[in-house]
């Protein structure tokens, strides 16, 4: 896997962050984009991932196809740090999965 770009914003009442990154296929035939995002804000938690086919992303994985819920409590108690390092364990996570599809 080859991390292209990372951007991060990680506030006191909100997170994005956005990892493009490119990874082989086991016949190392083809490079692939993805894009995965991570959202908090307002009580509201989601993590996806899209690939990119030349023209457009299509979006292929959630936190869901972890076995992950969302944090969607009205009061969300994660501080920027918190919220940094769920971002970060969700990306490898999701990076693994993109892998194991490929």
């Amino acid at each position: 896997m080859k991390i292209i770009q990372r951007n991060s914003i990680h506030l006191e009442e909100k997170s994005f962050d956005t990892l493009f990154c490119q990874i082989e296929d086991k016949l190392k035939l083809n490079i692939n984009t993805f894009k995965i995002t991570y959202k908090a804000y307002n009580g509201v938690e989601s993590c996806n991932v899209e690939m990119f086919d030349g023209r457009r992303w299509n979006p292929i994985l959630s936190m869901y196809d972890l076995g992950m819920l969302p944090d969607t409590h009205a009061f969300n108690v994660y501080n920027e740090k918190q919220r940094e390092l769920r971002a970060t364990e969700l990306f490898e996570r999701l990076t693994t999965l993109c892998i194991k599809i490929l």
